[in-house]
This record gives structure tokens, sequence and C-alpha cells, in this order.
């Protein structure tokens, strides 16, 4: 199930969590992800050593699937 970002109203669903219709922006990065975070300004999901972020809507990319590691990515482990 997709709920708005504050967790009160149900947007979609129940469906699959990769479901083209729930994340329309991560149709290109495939199903089977291994993990997926809430950052504030949308959600990344990570899959092999790969992660795209998309807005919170799921609808526009915001980060193209690169790296986990890409620099700018994560500034915290920029070192």
């Amino acid at each position: 199930m997709k709920t708005d970002p504050g967790g009160k109203n149900r947007e979609l669903g129940p469906v699959d969590i990769t479901a083209t219709e729930a994340w329309p922006a991560f149709a290109a990065f495939g199903r089977d992800i291994d993990a997926a975070v809430f950052s504030g300004s949308g959600f990344w999901f990570f899959k092999n050593g790969q992660c795209i972020k998309t807005d919170t809507s799921g609808r526009n990319v915001l980060v193209p699937a690169s790296a986990i590691i890409a620099e700018g990515n994560w500034p915290v482990l920029d070192v």
C-alpha cells in the first residue's frame, strides 16, 4: 500500500512495492529491491550496490540510478 507522506491517507493499494503504478519513476530501476528509505525530500531505493531517489510522489527521479558510493549521493561518506 502507498500512503500520503503523513501516512494518514491511502493513495494506492495494496500493491507490490515495486508496482509501476505506485512508483512511476522507479520503473526503469527494476524489481527485487534490497531496501527503501524515506529521507524527507523523497525516497531512496537500493539494489545490488545501486541507488535511485524519487520525489515524495514517486513520479519524478531526483537522483538517477547510480552507484551507492557515487560522489554526492551521501556527502557524509565522501572521504
